[in-house]
């Protein structure tokens, strides 16, 4: 455990810590500031229970450090409305009294730490660094939660984009396809067309041919006809000659 006043990291972000510290008694209180000032960032002081209380409400304290016996406000009465508010802030308690009532209560309101008068500077210290060290780790692990989550939407997001373009590549590729299969009925419809078009060709062949020899067979009719003619021409000039 006191590892933890050896730990540079610890050290630094309880440097860089809002603290508040309440105690009744003056001397006690300027004594143990002085010391506490050269550990923490911020260090806020109040008198009593209320004082602290409004004190930790207006500068939202990472760390409290309370006595018990004070006027207006004792300081596990403020430590029970802190907890109220906040159940994670670290609360260490300093106490002459050594009751077995006010351990009872500091456990079922949730002391983190319980510190006997008169106060031993190395003992404090290694509360504070003990609290230091939750608030970094549970710092670290809300650091490394929000990372993951971000990262966590960062794949979720990229997910999506894969999804619209998968989407958009299937549309894309059933409009080739729905193209594509325009084009085959259109080259078979080209192809029907051709094939239609050489039938009558051919058709237009046949008749030409069958046109071309009907005229073939009237010219020859024709020239047997005209040598017929010649033929009886010549029989009548015989006939008249006898």
């Amino acid at each position: 455990m006191n590892s933890v006043l050896f730990d540079a990291d610890v050290q630094s972000h309880l440097k860089s810590l809002t603290v508040l510290y309440v105690e009744d008694e003056n001397d006690s209180r300027e004594q143990c500031s002085e010391f506490l000032s050269r550990l923490v960032g911020v260090l806020i002081t109040a008198q009593n229970g209320v004082a602290g209380l409004d004190a930790w409400r207006q500068h939202a304290s990472d760390i409290v450090i309370t006595d018990i016996q004070m006027p207006v406000m004792d300081g596990l009465s403020m430590a029970e409305e802190i907890r109220f508010r906040d159940m994670s802030v670290p609360i260490i308690v300093l106490t002459a009294f050594d009751r077995g009532d006010y351990l009872m209560k500091s456990v079922n309101i949730g002391i983190d730490r319980y510190v006997t008068k008169p106060v031993d500077s190395g003992r404090l210290q290694l509360s504070l660094l003990l609290c230091a060290r939750r608030l970094l780790v549970e710092k670290q692990l809300k650091l490394s939660q929000e990372t993951l989550e971000r990262e966590n939407g960062e794949k979720d997001a990229r997910a999506a984009e894969l999804v619209i373009a998968n989407n958009e590549l299937a549309y894309q590729n059933e409009e080739k396809e729905k193209r594509a299969a325009e084009l085959v009925i259109a080259n078979t419809e080209l192809a029907y067309q051709n094939k239609e078009k050489e039938k009558r060709a051919d058709e237009l062949i046949i008749a030409n041919k069958e046109l071309e020899f009907q005229n073939y067979e009237k010219e020859k009719r024709a020239k047997e006809s005209i040598i017929a003619n010649n033929e009886l021409q010549f029989q009548n000039r015989e006939k008249e000659k006898r």
